[in-house]
């Protein structure tokens, strides 16, 4: 006090009802010393206490896959007491520490500039433009370094860990069953976001043994966990395969450029093709060995040998007759079914049988199947036999009585023994034929009348069907042989 001529005491009484809201106030009295002597109060201050608080890391809400460069980073500081804090009458500093997946950590700090009103925030930018494309964690701690506004140091510094493990998964490649070559198949997939960030789009690509690309995206958002089935909108067409090898390679992956993990990305399976295979195994009828007479009508009969997965519809057989290289005759026929395995299928058409006496040609071929993988197999000829009508077979006698028997033992494998009868001396003309009438042993045997046995070596013959047989006097009889090796 001025008016005193030596230090004193003196009563001041202040009005405290201003800071009723407040939870902590601070009475305080700064000193003078001269000389290091006495020090005098000259100054007594109330002050509330402040608390300026980070209270958010704030990233873009728009943070997704493959969109992770430039991204600012935003630090919300409030002020939580009732009066305003004047940032301009101290040093107050915000400093943000960002320690990246590699491990490197960069820090920058923030000067505080102009005032915070009571109970209210600011948001500060603490970085522009941050790269989030580096695949994994991101510590970001931010905290206020300063001690003149607060004496609670507690919450006076913020962090937030940010994953960044952007991942998709195809999950499976559904097999669409066996399917006949050149069909068309829509692939369907599950995908899955295995990643921690939505994923706006997934670009895919399937692959027919690792070519005839087709591309397309996926374009409904996934957010982390989620999963879809995708049908493709383009079809990819079933490829050519063979008997050997009656599959094909299908495969999809998704091509995300800024994937984690890439050992999830392909699904492949092997797709099995419904095989369509039909073959002409032998002419039943005209037998090679019966000579018809002309004019005469014959119902070609074939054996039929469908190697493939199901069952074929209205298959449509051809019968073409040449004689002396000029088509004579032609014939065709529907089968409406022709099931799986080795069928002899008869014709309700016959084809006149060519006026002569001799061999003509006769050719069985399958029309066009769709799909079939060898059609090499789809023709098959043979030479049948044709007597001229009203002609006579030299020395044949209605009243001649002889006999061939079957062949023992059958199924021969070594040898085999055939016995005959002949009613007088005369030659026996001995034949072994293939079912398709090939000709591969034929001698004359001059026997006399009576019994005889026929021992014939089969060691050269290969396992399977012949005929033989026995022309005597302008009569033929013919039999079945098998052959079975050991």
């Amino acid at each position: 006090d001025p008016t005193l001529s030596g230090p004193s005491w003196k009563l001041h009484q202040v009005d405290l009802s201003f800071y009723i809201q407040s939870t902590c106030l601070i009475v305080g009295f700064e000193a003078l010393s001269f000389g290091g002597g006495d020090q005098f109060i000259d100054r007594i201050f109330l002050e509330v206490q402040q608390d300026l608080v980070p209270t958010e890391i704030r990233l873009p809400s728009d943070l997704y896959a493959c969109d992770l460069t430039n991204k600012p980073i935003e630090v919300i500081v409030a002020n939580t007491t009732v009066y305003a804090v004047e940032m301009d009458k101290d040093t107050i500093n915000l400093s943000v520490e960002i320690t990246t997946p590699d491990s490197n950590t960069q820090v920058s700090t923030y000067r505080f500039l102009g005032k915070i009103p009571p109970m209210s925030s600011d948001t500060i930018l603490v970085h522009p433009a941050f790269d989030f494309s580096q695949a994994g964690t991101y510590n970001i701690k931010a905290y206020i370094d300063t001690i003149k506004i607060t004496t609670d140091v507690s919450n006076d510094t913020i962090t937030r860990i940010i994953e960044v493990h952007p991942d998709v998964s195809l999950q499976s490649l559904e097999n669409m069953g066996n399917k006949r070559i050149g069909d068309t198949v829509y692939a369907k997939v599950s995908i899955k976001n295995t990643g921690d960030l939505l994923i706006p789009e997934t670009p895919l690509r399937l692959q027919i043994n690792n070519s005839n690309d087709i591309v397309e995206t996926l374009q409904t958002p996934l957010y982390p966990g989620d999963s879809i089935e995708y049908i493709f909108t383009q079809p990819y067409i079933v490829p050519e395969v063979n008997t050997v090898q009656p599959y094909y390679q299908i495969s999809v992956a998704t091509e995300l450029s800024c994937d984690y993990m890439a050992s999830n990305n392909k699904a492949t399976l092997i797709a099995g093709v419904s095989v369509v295979e039909l073959q002409i195994l032998s002419i039943e009828k005209p037998d090679p060995l019966v000579c018809d007479t002309g004019f005469s009508y014959v119902y070609p009969s074939i054996q039929l040998s469908n190697n493939g997965h199901n069952n074929l519809e209205n298959v449509r057989i051809y019968v073409k007759v040449d004689s002396a290289s000029m088509e004579v005759s032609k014939i065709s026929e529907v089968f409406a079914s022709v099931p799986v395995g080795a069928q002899v299928y008869t014709f309700t058409t016959p084809y006149p049988v060519p006026n002569l006496t001799g061999n003509y040609e006769v050719t069985v071929f399958i029309d066009k199947v769709t799909g079939e993988m060898d059609d090499s197999n789809d023709t098959l000829s043979m030479e049948a036999c044709a007597i001229k009508y009203g002609t006579a077979i030299p020395g044949y006698d209605a009243s001649i009585n002889w006999s061939m028997e079957q062949n023992m033992p059958n199924p021969a494998s070594a040898s085999t023994q055939i016995d005959y009868s002949i009613p007088q001396e005369g030659v026996i003309r001995f034949t072994i034929t293939t079912i398709t009438g090939q000709v591969l042993y034929s001698r004359d045997i001059p026997s006399a009348a009576g019994s005889h046995s026929l021992e014939f070596d089969t060691q050269h013959l290969a396992g399977g069907i012949y005929y033989y047989s026995m022309e005597y006097q302008g009569q033929r009889i013919v039999k079945k042989m098998t052959i079975q090796k050991k």
